[in-house]
């Protein structure tokens, strides 16, 4: 059988079949270029694992789980010619193998997976991994070893764990695989392993609890290596051994603060292991031990620790060690010790805090009682209303909250002395405790305690009566506003417009028509406001302000002109319009501003005249803003909406105006208001606005899936030049991407690296005379050279200036491309289609005509219609059709190649070649391209 396989006879047949599987993938052309004489010579198996991969990275995880599957039914071959094409750095491309053998390993271990298919795989990676070229293909795979590994692995891996490249990478496979005969293999290379390796296996040995281990680690515990000594250590801290306790219970006085934590911390994670392990006694000692030796103030983060791990072993019986905790001077200890007492519920443990507070300092006492009202323990009560009249003040301060959490509304009378005793900071406590109170007892204890309350305590009152809208108190708060005391009396001016009434609308009037300052005029503005609109019907409530309006001049006409926009009307939309043309600055001033404040669009009229003819800009400003505002917020359709903002644009006479109205273009989400923005970038005044106003239409939102379509792909593509926002712009070109994703166009560039992209081997005729064996070898050679020059950085394709084209691996016949592209001083390139010369590329000081010309055609048009470049280093969006002959391109959404025939540069009496490579071309000056995206025309 060897024989007959390895006969001529059977390669010859082999060869061929290989060529006619290669044929037969092909499309049937009717005028096939030179190019397609080329011949592979790759067999069955080698070119379904090339189908597979060309579709890597798939764009689901699903989709991977398929192709995953498809390179399993190939069996362990399959997997190991994928292996196969695994190349280290600076090698070939591995990428697409590398993302297939990542999906393949997470595929098997998939929960449910087949266990035949995982062992299948798994043999496959180790038997390549013998054979893999270098450390770094080896490393990979033994990362996916520890994937999708389990018992039948560690043989293989144990080889690799003391090798000085391979040892980390084996031993974390190991770990991971965590069998015992995995932590057996690991012992085993403790003694020869070296180094990092080393120290690799003692952390691993540590994590997998190894016993075994112990004696060989003691001895490395006290080496003088540190690296090795504080592994060995930990290791043995983590196994929790007791024959390792005399090791890690030496914590040196003379050592750093930070070597003294560690040696600590250690010490504390061999007492866990001990609780663990059922020996709680020793663990206890231990934590005992340490928090009374460990008293140094740095020292506190270990105190803590080891106090929350007894806590954690022994409960309730922890009591004594949290209650004497309160005799530390270091706080962050004491805090510690009353979270971890907030969580022991019971009376007993809340009466041994009750017999320890009066012990304590005031500073600690007031720690204790926030911590009684977070335990929730009402047994507390009594002892914290006590703490209501300490001497100190801190101590107050903290029993409020507290009696408030444990009694609620009960414990709120107990509170109300504190307003006439306290100071600033306890009033501020009392109020904050009756806001929180549920029902009408906050606002009659605030009621009934107002008239003996001095002043900073009838401001908290006051606030609390406005907060809890006590209208049924609203005399008391008349009353509060002619108080004279400085504090009093505006705290009852902003309490108005909560508590006011309607029949209380003619005597806020008159308090605003009396008004001494802005500052008194302001609030009573907003209470008026609030009186009208608790009368039916905007008419009636305007009546008394007209009326008040007709008798006032100066500052109060102004002050009642802007209260009109906040209660509408027919009437006083009226009134209001006839102020605009007041004499009085002030009044004029305020009836804009009341206009351009309109609660609905009965103003728009009067303020799109006020654009029109306004004198003064800062007038016809509010109007613009005002009558945008009305149009976003109304009910009208979209089209009405656009039309009425297309209004005011006409209108509008100022570049900040008009950069109003097109910011709100972005609230109309239609096709038609897109369009609009677009036209407006050709404007540069306009251009920052109207890029971001376009995007916004068009990109998605909560309940709106955005606009779709090629087109609107494209469109979006224009305004990134345009945008301002960084980040903003990153979400629009992703937008833009992922619409023309869902149009069916594929990235021919992945962000990443080259994969999917080749050297350029000569011209189409050239390539055509070529034998398979010299087409191999050029090929090769172009690859060298490419990977010399062009580069991926952050996501862009990066071209030096040197060397030759790039080209894509695949020949395409008819389709769409978007390619972004960026081009310097004095820059010269282009596209090739189908492997022939050119969509133009260069700067329009060295072409005037601009981008996006067949530039090689000699009949039929070689310019563009017209320049559509951005400006020099900034990015370009290309969108090429190629039908047929024919090839149409949009630059930055204008149209500047409109179906013109392309000519065949290298055969001109022959039609342009049916298929061919897509090639971005050198052209000895530096450029970037990025964002490239194909759709083939069936």
């Amino acid at each position: 059988m060897e024989t007959m396989r390895n006969s001529p006879r059977s390669l010859f047949v082999r060869r061929a079949l290989s060529i006619f599987a290669v044929l037969a993938a092909l499309p049937v052309l009717r005028l096939a270029p030179p190019a397609a004489a080329a011949v592979d010579d790759r067999t069955p198996l080698q070119l379904k694992v090339t189908n597979i991969l060309d579709k890597v990275p798939a764009r689901s995880a699903a989709e991977m789980d398929g192709l995953a599957a498809r390179l399993l039914s190939l069996g362990r071959e399959g997997v190991l010619e994928v292996c196969r094409r695994l190349a280290g750095p600076g090698k070939a491309p591995d990428a697409s193998a590398r993302y297939a053998v990542d999906g393949l390993s997470l595929h098997v271990s998939r929960p449910g997976g087949a266990e035949k298919e995982r062992l299948l795989y798994v043999g496959a990676l180790l038997a390549a991994l013998d054979k893999a070229p270098d450390a770094d293909v080896k490393a990979f795979i033994i990362s996916q070893v520890q994937i999708a590994g389990k018992g039948e692995a560690v043989k293989s891996l144990a080889r690799y764990v003391k090798d000085p490249r391979l040892g980390e990478p084996a031993t974390r496979a190991l770990l991971t695989i965590r069998t015992p005969g995995a932590e057996k293999a690991l012992f085993m290379s403790l003694g020869p392993s070296t180094g990092m390796n080393r120290i690799a296996i003692i952390k691993a040995l540590g994590d997998l609890g190894s016993r075994a281990a112990v004696e060989s680690l003691l001895p490395l515990a006290d080496t003088r290596d540190d690296g090795l000594r504080e592994a060995a250590l930990q290791a043995l801290a983590a196994i929790g051994d007791r024959r390792a306790e005399n090791a890690l219970s030496t914590i040196p006085i003379v050592s750093s603060v930070v070597e003294r934590a560690k040696a600590a911390s250690r010490y504390l994670l061999f007492a866990r292991r001990q609780a663990e392990a059922g020996q709680k006694d020793a663990c206890v000692l231990i934590c005992r031990n340490m928090i009374e030796k460990l008293a140094a103030s740095q020292e506190s983060p270990v105190r803590s620790e080891a106090l929350s791990l007894l806590v954690e072993t022994i409960g309730k019986d922890a009591m004594d060690d949290l209650v004497r905790a309160m005799d530390s001077p270091d706080r962050q200890y004491r805090g510690r010790a009353l979270e971890l007492a907030a969580r022991i519920p019971g009376q007993e443990a809340t009466g041994k805090w009750l017999d320890r507070i009066s012990e304590v300092p005031p500073e600690a006492r007031a720690d204790i009682i926030d911590m009684l009202g977070e335990r929730g323990d009402k047994t507390a009560l009594p002892l914290l209303l006590e703490n209501l009249k300490d001497g100190e003040k801190a101590v107050r301060l903290t029993a409020i909250p507290a009696v408030f959490k444990l009694g609620g509304r009960e414990a709120l009378p107990n509170l109300m002395p504190l307003l006439s005793a306290g100071d600033d900071e306890e009033i501020a406590s009392v109020k904050l405790a009756l806001l929180g109170a549920p029902g009408e007892l906050a606002v009659t204890l605030a009621a009934g305690a107002f008239a003996d309350a001095p002043p900073p305590a009838k401001k908290a009152l006051i606030e609390v009566l406005a907060a809890r809208q006590a209208r049924e108190h609203a005399d008391l708060i008349w009353e509060a506003v002619k108080d004279g005391n400085e504090v009093v009396r505006p705290a009852a001016l902003a309490a108005l417009e909560n508590v006011v009434r309607g029949d209380d609308l003619p005597r806020t009037i008159d308090l605003l028509v009396g008004a001494s300052s802005p500052a008194e005029a302001l609030p009573l503005q907003n209470a008026l406001a609030a009186a009208a609109s608790r009368i039916p019907g905007p008419e009636k409530r305007a009546d008394l302000i007209l009326a008040a309006l007709g008798k006032e001049k100066g500052a109060r006409r102004a002050d009642l002109v802007r209260v009109l926009a906040r209660i509408g009307g027919a009437k006083a939309l009226q009134a209001v319009v006839a102020e605009t043309k007041s004499p009085d600055p002030r009044t004029q001033t305020a009836a804009v501003y009341a206009l351009s404040n309109w609660p609905d669009m009965g103003a728009s009229e009067a303020l799109l005249d006020i654009v029109r003819t306004a004198d003064d800009r800062k007038y016809s400003y509010l109007a613009v803003e005002g009558y945008v505002r009305l149009v976003n917020a109304s009910g009208m359709p979209a089209d009405q909406k656009l039309g009425s903002l297309k209004d005011v644009l006409e209108a509008a006479r100022e570049t900040n105006e008009k950069n109003i109205v097109v910011a709100g273009l972005a609230n109309v989400r239609t096709g038609e208001s897109f369009r609009t923005a677009l036209l407006l970038l050709s404007d540069p005044l306009f251009r920052a606005k109207a890029a971001e106003a376009a995007a916004r239409i068009a990109m998605p939102m909560p309940g709106d899936k955005g606009l779709a379509g090629v087109e609107t792909a494209r469109r979006l593509k224009k305004t990134e030049a345009f945008l301002e926002d960084e980040w903003f712009r990153e979400q629009v070109e992703r937008r833009a991407t992922d619409i023309l994703a869902e149009e069916g166009f594929v990235p021919l560039f992945n962000d990443e690296d080259l994969l999917g992209w080749k050297g350029l081997v000569e011209d189409p005729v050239k390539r055509a005379k070529m034998s398979p064996v010299e087409l191999r070898a050029a090929g090769q050679k172009a690859d060298e050279d490419m990977r010399l020059h062009w580069k991926v950085l952050d996501g862009v394709l990066v071209f030096d200036g040197k060397g030759q084209s790039l080209c894509t691996t695949r020949d395409y016949g008819d389709f769409e491309l978007f390619v972004d592209w960026k081009i310097g001083p004095g820059g010269d390139s282009g596209i090739y289609l189908r492997g022939s010369p050119q969509v133009q590329i260069w700067d329009p000081a060295k072409g005037p005509e601009g981008s996006g010309g067949l530039y090689n055609n000699q009949i039929g048009p070689s310019k563009p219609l017209v320049p559509a470049d951005n400006p020099v280093g900034s990015w370009n969006t290309f969108h090429i059709l190629v039908a047929g002959e024919r090839v149409t391109v949009y630059l930055n959404d204008v149209l500047v190649t409109n179906g013109v025939i392309m000519e065949n540069y290298w055969e001109r009496s022959r039609p342009i070649y049916a298929t061919g490579q897509i090639e971005l071309q050198a052209h000895s000056t530096p450029l970037d391209f990025k964002d490239i995206y194909l759709r083939e025309i069936k």
